[in-house]
């Protein structure tokens, strides 16, 4: 495992410092404070609220090709946006005569909310399944396009259906870069963000937008934000430290073509080198392609992103 001390100390040790001995001992002390409230309120929920039921599916919004339909887009988003975050590639796609399935994952829209359910990797993926069948005609395919935790969700659904993919287009996140100092600043926010959610209410909320905004995320209003939508780095912190989870290296899409665009400009990588170079070296069509920008290449390079979007679906699927 590769190990860099000059990125360890100019990245990684900064953002320890002010999330762990800054902010969590803050939120603790402000938990604290708050605890007898917490305390009726959760005897409250106990006796009154029964949890909510996961749902079937996902909400999804439908846009329609200019013209002649040449396919199928499935859009899935990440941690902590929502459909909106396509708003500048979706005309684009269209305009080339795809038609858009932009689907919100749980608990991440105004009126789509969690109800006491801790969805995993794997639920979003059953139920990405049951939404788009209902979209597809008999031996329909369709191209996936995924970001962040959607990258995730869509390495799940192809696995278990290969079948329905023609082609996918991976931003940013197609593993972890294998480095200590990649894996001790992953766990370092990851866990945070899994606290924030156990903690939840105000507190909870800032702590969320404290990492936000130290990443300099400004693609959503804070009010739009909250806790709840920390529940993917929960349930996958919780079933890895009870063994109920079962680390699965991401797929690489071997059998159909893939783009993979990645940031230049974040701290880490949020993929294996090696699968890139896997990727790059696939004679199936595939592609690498480098942005400058942070984790949201879609915000920050929209018209780069889609013209390279567009020529890769031009090309026929081999």
């Amino acid at each position: 495992m590769v190990f860099s001390l000059t990125t360890f100390l100019k990245e990684v040790v900064p953002m320890m410092v002010v999330l762990w001995l800054v902010f969590v001992p803050i939120a603790l002390a402000a938990l604290c404070c708050a605890l007898p409230l917490r305390l009726v309120c959760f005897c409250w929920n106990l006796l009154f609220f029964r949890k909510g039921e996961k749902k079937a599916k996902l909400a999804v919004h439908v846009t329609d090709a200019a013209g002649t339909c040449k396919g199928t887009v499935v859009l899935v988003h990440g941690w902590p946006d929502s459909h909106e975050m396509w708003k500048h590639n979706i005309p684009a796609l269209t305009k080339a005569g795809y038609r858009c399935l932009t689907v919100d994952l749980p608990g991440f829209c105004e009126g789509n909310k969690l109800s006491g359910v801790d969805y995993h990797v794997k639920d979003l993926a059953v139920m990405l399944h049951t939404t788009v069948k209902d979209y597809l005609s008999k031996g329909e395919k369709v191209t996936l396009l995924l970001h962040d935790w959607g990258c995730v969700v869509g390495s799940e659904f192809f696995r278990d259906h290969p079948q329905l993919v023609s082609r996918a287009i991976v931003l940013d996140v197609i593993g972890l870069e294998p480095t200590t100092h990649g894996l001790i600043y992953a766990f370092a926010y990851q866990a945070y963000l899994a606290l924030a959610y156990l903690i939840n209410g105000f507190i909870g909320k800032c702590m969320t937008l404290s990492l936000l905004s130290l990443a300099e995320y400004d693609h959503r209003p804070w009010s739009a934000i909250n806790p709840d939508m920390n529940y993917l780095y929960y349930t996958m912190w919780k079933g890895l430290i009870t063994g109920t989870l079962k680390l699965r290296r991401f797929t690489t899409y071997k059998s159909v073509p893939v783009l993979y665009g990645w940031g230049t400009k974040k701290a880490i990588k949020f993929h294996d080198p090696a699968v890139v170079e896997e990727i790059k070296n696939a004679k199936n069509g595939s592609e690498v392609k480098e942005y400058k920008s942070r984790h949201w290449i879609m915000l920050d390079c929209p018209g780069q992103l889609n013209d390279d979007m567009v020529a890769f679906l031009k090309k026929p699927c081999s």
